[in-house]
């Protein structure tokens, strides 16, 4: 009878009959079995030791049979770490452990011919994973180092693969997020880390991806008392070495890691390499946008490891948000490398054309790249400042943040960007003087329990006090040291109140300019917006106005030249071609009120209206009408100051015949209804006869005259008892 007839005859026996002498019996036949079977392989690969399938089907078999052998137990998992020394020196003892040697003898025979195979590699390491008793995280990572040298570089994929979900796997249970380990799994399998090229997948990718295989189960050797948790460093540098060398894409896995591992310096210099490199493309679909929140989150956070780290993040922050043709900071990706096309064998006509075709390709993607970034950083400029003061708050330089604050808002053009930076702003001095008032009364609270102690120690009676301790403390001079803490610590609580009062001005005095600086944001947006000129120039004089700074005259001077400079400034800026909101007219109106009614200052006002109300006016305006309604304001003051002459002599003057060479605009004054109403009106009014009747003659001569005013004229002969002539007009 064979032994293959004798163990299934003991299976049946042993289901229908009890007692434990078929069992052992049965276990007996079974080891016989298998070391035939494996004598029979070694003879078979002696002859054919070059043969793949014949190598993979004995290292099978044994690995199959060390499994299902009853004596496999790794330890007892529910062990305390008190036993864990115990345990382990019982499995290295056992006649298991012997079995497990010989299949790494076998594994390692394999390798001498069987080397330029990843799967024979791949069953060897998960065998090793899964079964060593030692739990060694150095074995498993020199044979994996192993593979790689062993094997070409067209077959690491499958290496790498198990390699790195053996060093995700121990990242441990946790993430930055809380969200446990499931997110490492997914860079592993599911965000195209690992490229499947049709060779499948390795046995510890496949056991992840169907759920079989964790660090919490107990088919898992590392889940045993006495295993070794993988070093952070270990894991940071064998993802290094895959990122750097092997595939670029897993920098961002690995700055994530890094981040994991509390290394900030290293992800800050990860994430600006990613940055700067034009053709990275996210495998886990993240943006640029959100590269960069996350690079700036990473150095706002941590300014201090990213200083060490050599990251100028205010230098970066400013070259983005400000760019210039020599910047250093931030644009590496704008750079074009001239000498590219020089470079290599110079195939004749044909290489250069193509390296001129190259070049031309290459930058009009770092244009299109250019134009992508600026867009997409144009957004969120409000947020780039406020993550640059607050890189400089936590470093602790509160002056520098708020310096950045101030040019934040100067700086933006975006009314939301301005409301972020100014809300960030008064966030921060809310802060400063809340972290005042508890420190300040954290120190009140001292001070009271030192006062009640003292008059504690004062109440109490005095035992074993003598002559002697009187006469030391009288010559320490206790009560003047007192005395004098007590007027330094008076100085410093003064010191501190003033900081305090400084810190609530520092913050109404912001809270008082938001309506200007949000006026100067749109005021960025179109500079030729004469509404909000107009605005600003009431916003500077409803600081006059409304305050305690009504009785105090030079404060209300400066706030009025504030004005006037708001408007000289607006002349300057506005073109009359793209004016809107308002004409250019009413800034030179606004300017001459204000030195007349604020400044009282009548012959200021005159020589506003004397830039602008003469042949050759310092300011072109868009239509006559403009420069028609400065001359009318200019009659209007004279009156309202009752200089009737000046003021009939202003409006003659606008009518005049201008010189030949005048500019259109003044030309065509003559031909304005409201300067001829305003003239005939004042004529009527305070001239002779004569002089009116010239003024309705020459408008009947230029023949720009309307019915109402031909009829005007004629009831005015008749008044003045000039029949025929009425009967001419």
């Amino acid at each position: 009878i064979t032994i293959g007839e004798r163990v299934i005859t003991l299976k049946k026996s042993s289901s229908s009959e009890d007692g434990d002498g078929g069992v052992v019996e049965l276990k007996t036949l079974k080891r016989k079995l298998q070391q035939a079977r494996n004598l029979i392989s070694e003879r078979s690969l002696s002859l054919l030791p070059g043969s793949y399938k014949l190598w993979m089907d004995y290292l099978t078999v044994r690995s199959d049979s060390y499994i299902n052998d009853g004596d496999n137990n790794h330890g007892n998992n529910n062990a305390d770490a008190s036993t864990s020394t115990i345990i382990s020196y019982a499995i290295r003892s056992s006649p298991h452990h012997a079995t497990y040697k010989n299949t790494i003898s076998a594994y390692e025979r394999s390798l001498v011919r069987m080397n330029k195979y990843p799967r024979v590699w791949l069953q060897y390491i998960n065998f090793v994973i899964h079964h060593d008793p030692t739990c060694s995280v150095t074995n498993v990572r020199r044979l994996f180092n192993r593979a790689l040298l062993a094997l070409p570089a067209t077959q690491h994929d499958l290496i790498w693969s198990d390699y790195l979900c053996f060093i995700l796997l121990g990242c441990g249970d946790g993430d930055n997020n809380g969200n446990g380990d499931g997110e490492y799994k997914n860079n592993i399998t599911t965000k195209g880390l690992m490229i499947d090229k049709g060779k499948g997948l390795g046995p510890l990718v496949t056991a992840v991806k169907n759920g079989s295989l964790s660090q919490s189960t107990n088919g898992y050797a590392w889940s045993t008392p006495n295993s070794e948790f993988i070093p952070p460093e270990t894991i940071l540098r064998v993802l290094r070495r895959y990122a750097h060398y092997y595939n670029p894409a897993a920098r961002e896995l690995l700055s994530t890691v890094a981040l994991k591992f509390k290394r900030y310096g290293e992800a800050a210099q990860l994430l600006q390499e990613l940055l700067n490199d034009v053709g990275f493309l996210s495998v886990e679909g993240t943006s640029r946008h959100e590269l960069w929140m996350r690079f700036t989150n990473v150095c706002t956070e941590y300014p201090e490891e990213s200083r060490k780290a050599g990251i100028e993040f205010e230098g970066i922050i400013r070259a983005v948000l400000k760019p210039e043709k020599e910047s250093k900071h931030g644009w590496k990706i704008f750079e074009l490398d001239a000498n590219n096309s020089e470079d290599g064998d110079g195939g004749g006509e044909d290489g250069a054309d193509a390296a001129g075709t190259e070049a031309q390709e290459r930058q009009k993607k770092v244009k299109e790249q250019q134009a992508q970034l600026q867009a997409s950083l144009g957004e969120m400029e409000g947020t780039l400042w406020t993550k640059l003061a607050h890189y400089h708050i936590r470093g602790g330089e509160f002056e520098v943040a708020r310096s950045i604050y101030e040019e934040a808002m100067e700086s933006v053009t975006r009314v939301r960007d301005f409301t972020l930076i100014f809300d960030a702003y008064v966030k921060f001095e809310e802060g400063v003087i809340e972290a005042m008032m508890e420190l300040m009364k954290d120190d009140d609270d001292g001070d009271e329990d030192e006062i009640d102690a003292v008059a504690t120690k004062k109440n109490a009676p005095e035992v074993g006090k003598d002559e002697d301790d009187e006469d030391m403390d009288i010559l320490l001079g206790s009560g003047n040291g007192n005395n004098g803490r007590g007027s330094e610590g008076g100085e410093e609580e003064e010191n501190f109140s003033a900081d305090i009062e400084l810190a609530i001005a520092r913050a109404e005095n912001l809270m008082s300019r938001r309506t200007l600086l949000l006026n100067y944001v749109l005021l960025q947006q179109n500079p030729h917006n004469v509404g909000e000129w107009l605005r600003r120039s009431e916003l500077y004089l409803k600081g006059i106005r409304s305050g305690d700074s009504d009785s105090d005259g030079q404060s209300s001077t400066g706030n009025s030249a504030q004005a006037i400079a708001s408007l000289e400034e607006a002349i300057k800026t506005v073109n009359a071609r793209q004016a809107n909101n308002g004409t250019p007219a009413d800034l030179y109106k606004t300017l001459a009120s204000l030195h007349e009614d604020t400044m009282k200052d009548m012959a200021q006002a005159r020589s506003v209206y004397e830039r602008i109300c003469n042949p050759k006016p310092e300011y072109y305006f868009r239509d006559a009408e403009d420069l028609a309604q400065c001359y009318a304001a200019w009659v209007e003051m004279e009156l309202r100051s009752e200089n009737w002459d000046e003021a009939l002599s202003v409006a003659r003057r606008s009518i005049a015949p201008s010189p030949p060479n005048s500019s259109r605009i003044v030309r065509n004054l003559v031909r304005s209804m409201r300067l001829w109403n305003l003239l005939l009106d004042l004529e009527e009014s305070l001239g002779t006869l004569q002089t009116t009747k010239d003024a309705y003659n020459r408008l009947l001569e230029l023949k720009v005259a309307t019915p109402a005013q031909v009829l005007n004229f004629a009831n005015y002969l008749l008044e003045q008892k000039y029949f025929e002539e009425s009967f001419t007009a």
